[in-house]
């Protein structure tokens, strides 16, 4: 017996929903991680949306962002090549 023909390849639809999955749990160890410096970002955001206000909030997000983006991705790396490697399929 050919193993292909006992293995069928998921749908697109279950495709999609595991990868929102997968990216919601990636999201759950950066909020993790990063908790402090979120909620320091968050507690400097503006009550008032003044245009001003608001886009000194988006230039701290950016800066978080620049500053985090290769560990973002390390972990985005890390995690997928680790389930894969192990167990053929993440989470």
């Amino acid at each position: 017996m050919n193993i292909e023909t006992t293995l069928s390849i998921a749908s697109t639809k279950k495709r999609t929903l595991s990868f929102v999955i997968d990216d919601l749990i990636i999201l759950m160890l950066i909020i993790a991680i990063f908790y402090e410096q979120l909620m320091l970002i968050v507690s400097h955001a503006p009550t008032v949306l003044t245009t001003e206000a608001l886009e000194a909030f988006q230039e701290e997000m950016k800066h978080f962002s620049a500053d985090n983006l290769l560990v973002v991705l390390s972990l985005k790396v890390l995690y997928h090549t680790n389930f894969v490697w192990q167990n053929g399929m993440t989470l």
